[in-house]
């Protein structure tokens, strides 16, 4: 029987679903190609909360946008106000997650290729770049999964989050056939949506039947809406017409400012307007090349970040297969142009883009990647020549605050878990586990404890002192995990607090819970986080 399996990009300014006919994912086709507006507006006449295309007549003002966005930065707590209430951005999230699967099991539930009715398994996806003070990487998985499961009810073995472009990854390995290949496989993904770039690179082998996260770097703040942004501003500054605008003017000029973007991607010239109430209406074209000089800057930023991933994967441009663009902005014709740039000795046939032709969609492929995921899940993964599987990796750096002796005992951290570590295991979802090579003291003599803290970072192995050390500034982030040891009476009270030795031993599981152990010269256990 075909199972209710559903894959879920929850976007920042659109979210998409794809639903599995036995190993294919379909499109849901629950709206535009766009996909469903990921906006909330509370209506204090009905006392409704509405969420996405519900939403069909609103006061701007009262339209809550870019909820994932706000939650990376500002944390589940942070407060928002709509129709005279104030929410938490952590409620409207898991509100919306509601009524997206809502949306997306009824739909799926009139669809022939569908045979069981019942949910059985959804799988979400997140960004790479997730990594502020106010909300750590691993945080954000466990909410955004936990908000899944209280939706539907099923249990933690039927839901699950996947990476943006591990996702993309899996939907083109998947469909490009890899899996009769007889070789490693390379490929980057260029992940450009709505509010976010992630940039993966991972590797597929036949003989493990395996995919193996390499390299993962992510921008929180770089995404499609920054070009809608830049070009309004322009337009705002420039031309006539486009002054003192209306909340609900402001809203229709930036909704054509977005779909200006989106038919430059395929011509030469498009249309901006404002509709004034007063007649005073303002019209403008945009050019293709006026629209990629005002944005070159954004561009630029996003090959920066692209050069950056190639360099870290240590091995050259040469050595990927194919760079895989994805994202509805990966579309635009210059982010093309600056990856042919930026390697100009890579064939630009390697390059796989936005094709209806070959059914190549970037706008939709994370969400076919993450329904492949769900069905990977109910299918064991690891079924013999077979089924494939996606393993995961650590999200972050991961180390405790110590004194460095080689920097005049200068507190740094000491790193244990460098960034995209995999997870080993026959599910690829083991725990990573590293115990320190060395043993760690008070630097105290009269000492009675020894505490403990951990951070996390985005600093590579590279960039280590002794391949450990890296600095205790503003980029290293406290995730809450401490641990604080007594030192026995016999060290202290002869003044010997030095000599008492221990070693730190980090355990992260696939979810992202780290756990920390701490014990003697002898083995012994004497102090954990958990």
């Amino acid at each position: 029987m075909k199972e209710m399996i559903i894959g879920l990009d929850f976007g920042t300014c659109f979210s998409k679903a794809a639903i599995m006919s036995g190993k294919r994912a379909v499109g849901d086709n629950l709206g535009p190609r766009e996909g469903i507006p990921s906006v909330f507006v509370y209506d204090s006449v009905t006392g409704e909360n509405l969420f996405g295309d519900e939403i069909r007549e609103y006061i701007p003002e009262d339209l809550v946008r870019y909820m994932k966005r706000i939650v990376r930065e500002d944390g589940i707590g942070a407060t928002v106000t709509s129709g005279g209430r104030t929410f938490t951005v952590g409620e409207i999230i898991e509100g919306y997650i509601a009524f997206l699967i809502g949306r997306v099991t009824a739909f799926a539930a009139t669809q022939d290729y569908v045979e069981n009715k019942e949910l059985e398994c959804v799988v979400i996806t997140a960004p790479v770049g997730i990594d502020r003070e106010s909300m750590m990487a691993s945080d954000y998985y466990r909410f955004i999964r936990s908000a899944v499961t209280k939706a539907t009810g099923l249990d933690e073995d039927h839901v699950d989050v996947i990476t943006e472009p591990s996702a993309a990854a899996l939907s083109y390995f998947w469909n490009d056939g890899c899996m009769d290949t007889e070789r490693e496989k390379t490929v980057l993904v260029f992940d450009l949506g709505g509010g976010t770039l992630d940039i993966s690179i991972m590797r597929y082998s036949p003989e493990t039947r395996c995919f193996d996260p390499l390299i993962q770097k992510g921008d929180l703040y770089l995404g499609g809406n920054d070009w809608d942004d830049m070009l309004a501003d322009h337009i705002m500054k420039n031309e006539e017409g486009f002054q003192d605008m209306t909340a609900g003017e402001m809203a229709d000029f930036r909704e054509s400012v977005t779909q200006a973007k989106i038919e430059l991607s395929l011509k030469e010239k498009a249309r901006v307007y404002r509709i004034s109430d007063d007649g005073n209406d303002g019209r403008a074209i945009v050019t293709r090349a006026m629209f990629e000089e005002i944005t070159k800057p954004l561009c630029d930023r996003a090959m920066r970040l692209l050069k950056q991933a190639v360099e870290s994967y240590g091995k050259g441009v040469d050595a990927i297969d194919n760079i895989v663009l994805s994202g509805g902005a990966s579309a635009m014709a210059q982010i093309l142009d600056g990856i042919i740039r930026t390697f100009p000795g890579y064939a630009p046939s390697r390059i796989i883009r936005y094709d209806t032709a070959k059914g190549l969609d970037p706008s939709k492929a994370i969400a076919k990647g993450a329904g492949i995921y769900a069905y990977m899940i109910m299918n064991g993964q690891v079924s013999p020549g077979r089924l494939l599987m996606v393993r995961s990796s650590a999200k972050q750096t991961y180390g405790f605050e110590s004194r460095n002796p080689d920097q005049e005992n200068r507190s740094m951290v000491y790193n244990m878990i460098f960034i995209n570590t995999p997870h080993g295991g026959a599910d690829g979802r083991d725990e990573i586990v590293m115990k320190a090579p060395s043993n760690f003291h008070s630097v105290d003599e009269m000492a009675r404890q020894v505490r403990f803290e951990c951070f996390e970072t985005d600093v590579e192995e590279s960039a280590c002192l002794d391949g450990r050390w890296s600095e205790l500034d503003n980029d290293a982030r406290p995730n809450g995990v401490k641990v604080t040891v007594p030192i026995p009476e016999e060290y202290y009270a002869s003044g010997k607090s030095n000599e008492y030795r221990l070693v730190p031993e980090f355990r992260l599981d696939a979810d992202g819970v780290l756990t920390l152990k701490i014990y003697d010269e002898e083995g012994r256990l004497v102090a954990t986080s958990g």
